[in-house]
């Protein structure tokens, strides 16, 4: 910076580019460095993979840039879909960066599905390495759309910019199913409406009351819904019932995932959630093939028997 201010001084035209600014650096440094270039320079240009770099830029200066089989090319990035240009560094940071920086993108429409569908994933990788992967190992970040509303434009924006698009989704009317579709590589409806009923109807009645059984051990249940604790002779439907409302009243909490997270094996869970996973990393690791076995002539047959 100091040498750059020399040369600002001596000539009063300066074009300043700079790459990966954030490497080795804090945060705040990172910022403190790019607000110095650009103070100084008549033009500065940044290539950068931090957030808290790109937070800096209005969104008509950030321009994303791919390389897809040896072609190069660039496209500006522009206000994504849903988020308002005053809370635009904030959802920046939180809801577009990461996306931004990636080559595919999973959009969800809330935070119940953005902590759950990751949580899965990493468990699932651990029980089934062969046939799961977590999320981030397949470089794919997850996005909280906020409402289903919004996947299909923040698909579209993210299709533009060159990004391979995945979402996942409850039961839809015909014509919102239909926009999903037509703006996202991947879409995933689910069976139900509310991502809660996804959970509470497909995973097994083993796993929910052994989450109920722990909330209660551990002092983590509800002071206020104490008469409503599912004990040994409380029916499925009971326990079902009391956990939706458990699983409403913390939405947002990662209740959810906590809740999936404790099953054991794939068939404790939602089919649902496992058979989207599987798919999902089915488009990236496909599975590798059976060997096939050679066939045996009727002489071998003979000697081999039956």
């Amino acid at each position: 910076l100091a040498l750059l201010s020399l040369i600002a001084e001596l000539k009063q035209n300066v074009i300043f580019a700079m790459e990966e600014p954030e490497i080795a650096i804090p945060p705040h440094i990172q910022k403190r460095i790019i607000n110095g270039v650009r103070s100084k320079s008549a033009q500065a240009l940044f290539t950068s993979h931090s957030p808290y770099v790109l937070e800096e830029f209005e969104p008509e200066q950030v321009i994303v840039i791919s390389r897809n089989d040896g072609v190069l090319s660039a496209m500006p990035a522009g206000l994504p879909p849903g988020i308002k240009a005053k809370m635009y560094r904030q959802d920046m940071r939180l809801r577009v960066c990461e996306a931004l920086l990636a080559r595919r993108v999973l959009i969800a429409e809330g935070r119940t599905e953005y902590d759950a569908w990751p949580a899965v994933a990493r468990l699932l990788h651990q029980h089934e390495p062969e046939s799961f992967m977590p999320l981030e190992a397949l470089g794919i970040p997850i996005i909280d759309a906020t409402t289903d509303s919004l996947i299909a434009p923040m698909g579209a924006y993210y299709r533009r910019l060159g990004k391979k698009v995945y979402a996942v989704f409850d039961e839809q009317a015909p014509e919102q199913l239909e926009a999903i579709r037509a703006s996202v590589d991947y879409p995933y409806q689910a069976p139900e409406k509310g991502f809660e009923n996804v959970v509470l109807k497909g995973t097994d009645e083993e796993v929910l009351r052994g989450w109920a059984a722990s909330l209660i051990e551990s002092g983590a249940w509800p002071s206020d819904l104490r008469d409503k604790a599912p004990g040994p002779d409380a029916t499925k439907d009971d326990v079902v019932a009391i956990l939706g409302v458990l699983l409403k009243r913390w939405k947002g909490d990662g209740a959810a995932a906590s809740l999936l997270c404790t099953a054991m094996t794939r068939h404790h869970l939602p089919e649902f959630i496992v058979s989207t996973l599987e798919s999902i990393t089915a488009t990236i690791v496909p599975k590798k093939p059976e060997p096939e076995l050679p066939e045996l002539d009727d002489d071998l047959l003979d000697l081999v028997g039956p």
